[in-house]
């Protein structure tokens, strides 16, 4: 079974940057996976919505504006899903370019059509609109 193709909301609901869509993605076995779509100046990028250091919920509303931020410990992560502003990284953590980008969130498959945003769980999945 593969992951389907599942539609998100407006993409006028995402227009500026900052904008996110949240909701849930079945994966190839059903389970529903949290995913987010998230406006980075312009440019749509899509992730599973679970924080890369403890695993809590980044956005926990279905849509908003602001960073792509992790109220746990406050990770903030940018448009590669790369954290970027980590708290007492400097004393705790050390982490260097590569560590950060292991940390790294997981993207998922979007697309946007017919004024639709539209995300698979499966970030290699082949959007067709639906008919």
């Amino acid at each position: 079974m593969t992951a389907p193709w599942i539609k998100l909301g407006d993409a006028a609901g995402v227009a500026a940057h900052g904008d996110y869509l949240a909701g849930r993605a079945p994966d190839a076995t059903g389970a529903a996976i949290p995913v987010v779509v998230q406006n980075f100046q312009g440019a749509l990028k899509a992730f599973r919505n679970v924080c890369s250091h403890r695993y809590a919920l980044i956005h926990d509303r279905p849509c908003g504006r602001g960073l792509l931020r992790c109220p746990y410990h406050g990770w903030v992560y940018d448009a590669a899903g790369v954290p970027i502003g980590i708290p007492f990284d400097d004393s705790d953590f050390r982490l260097d370019v590569e560590a950060r980008r292991r940390l790294a969130l997981t993207p998922v498959g979007l697309a946007v059509a017919s004024g639709q945003v539209w995300v698979n769980a499966d970030a290699a999945a082949i959007f067709t609109e639906p008919a």
